[in-house]
């Protein structure tokens, strides 16, 4: 159960580090939105990362041997 806990956990690091990649593609293609994120909500621009970052972790070190 615990190597199933630290591949998905690595799964969830890889997939909100792809997200956070199509995330600031689709904010910086369309320059209004981007812009307006930056001077108003820059901490929105990391978000996807944080929570896949975040969520990996927490649950690569919930598994205890």
């Amino acid at each position: 159960m615990c190597i199933f806990k630290i591949i998905l956990g690595a799964g969830m690091i890889v997939g909100g580090i792809l997200i956070e990649l199509t995330w600031l593609a689709f904010c910086f293609g369309t320059v209004v939105v981007g812009l307006l994120l930056l001077i108003f909500m820059p901490g929105i621009l990391l978000a996807p990362f944080n929570i896949g970052f975040v969520g990996g972790l927490a649950l690569m070190a919930s598994c205890k041997e």
